[in-house]
């Protein structure tokens, strides 16, 4: 996580995805190929053990971290964001420090 915070903080580009696939070779073709994976639990039907399968599948690769309010950012952006207060945790929430 330092080496991604360090490369965000410098410019660089970061090549990630969103994994909206169950099958969790999808995460594995792409674990080392990419900067960070993204989990999609609001909108795809994918049950903790289909999470952990994917999680397993990616777990030599350094870089793996959850955010624990990543729902909470995505539910934020479809809803479309309504208050001040919602803005800060969204910006708080997106910010690699």
């Amino acid at each position: 996580m330092r080496e991604f915070r360090s490369r965000l903080r410098a410019g660089d580009l970061l090549i990630g995805a969103g994994v909206t696939f169950n099958d969790p070779l999808v995460s594995d073709a792409l674990a080392d190929s990419a900067d960070f994976l993204c989990f999609d639990l609001e909108h795809v039907k994918r049950d903790p053990a289909a999470l952990n399968a994917h999680l397993m599948a990616v777990r030599g690769v350094s870089w793996m971290q959850l955010g624990s309010d990543f729902e909470y950012l995505i539910r934020s952006l479809d809803e479309g964001i309504a208050s001040l207060e919602r803005v800060k945790r969204v910006v708080t929430t997106t910010n690699f420090k």
